[in-house]
């Protein structure tokens, strides 16, 4: 299990929508390897590419919550 480009490009465009204040935005990627999703999505969050936390749910999927973008 790696790092994927492809999952690179799809969560900082996700991270990128505009969100409310205090509002989050969930989302999951089942087409890929959930521990391609986990590594991808822990690299981005660890240089702060985004800003996002990750849980496993239903059936070992791998769900991503992205916080808003904003300095409170």
């Amino acid at each position: 299990m790696a790092y994927c480009e492809d999952i690179e490009q799809l969560l900082i465009a996700e991270a990128k929508k505009e969100l409310p204040p205090l509002v989050t935005h969930v989302k999951n990627y089942p087409n890929f390897l959930q521990q391609d999703v986990e590594d991808t999505a822990k690299t981005l969050i660890a240089n702060k590419s985004i800003r996002a936390s990750f849980h496993f749910h239903y059936k070992d999927l791998c769900t991503i919550t992205f916080l808003a973008n904003r300095n409170f």
